[in-house]
């Protein structure tokens, strides 16, 4: 007798996304009626239900800290939208959000976000020199979120968490 065939097996299922973050612009506003001004404020929703601030007090260092790269990862997934400065962990509950930048930045908005993000470096260089190795990791999250695109700044940030021993996020 003839061997069985094998069965078919089963395609595999797709990954799941990693965020469930709602989605800029029209998306936004069709799906609850608002103005895509509230993402940024869903994004942090979003955040707090899975967890991410749990385990630390409000207002302090590691708070901050968790703040910070809660913008830097809006800003990177959410590029359209430039995240308020005034954002801070006792506004979050707030009106606060994102307002949209223009849909095609100059060459002098990119020369200026750069600028604004090497100051924000050299304020974490000044802090991670003095050993203020938290306040060093939040100016590099700013500097992050401000310009995403140079990898130095990522590079400080591990050495001020692998100085806090924070190896794993670093």
């Amino acid at each position: 007798a003839a061997p069985a065939a094998a069965p078919a097996a089963a395609p595999a299922a797709a990954p799941a996304p990693l965020a469930t973050a709602p989605q800029p612009a029209a998306a936004a506003a069709s799906t609850s009626g608002s103005a895509p001004d509230n993402i940024f404020q869903k994004f942090i929703e979003t955040v707090k239900a899975k967890g991410y601030f749990s385990g630390c007090t409000e207002g302090s260092p590691e708070w901050n800290s968790r703040l910070e790269k809660v913008k830097a990862k809006f800003a990177e997934r959410y590029p359209d939208y430039v995240h308020p400065p005034a954002a801070t962990s006792s506004n979050l509950n707030s009106s606060a959000a994102p307002t949209p930048a223009p849909a095609a930045q100059s060459s002098a908005s990119n020369e200026e976000s750069q600028k604004q993000a090497e100051e924000f470096k050299i304020k974490g260089n000044t802090a991670l020199q003095a050993k203020n190795y938290d306040e060093a990791v939040s100016w590099y999250n700013r500097a992050i979120a401000t310009w995403p695109h140079n990898a130095v700044y990522y590079c400080n940030r591990a050495a001020a968490l692998y100085y806090l021993q924070k190896h794993e996020q670093a």
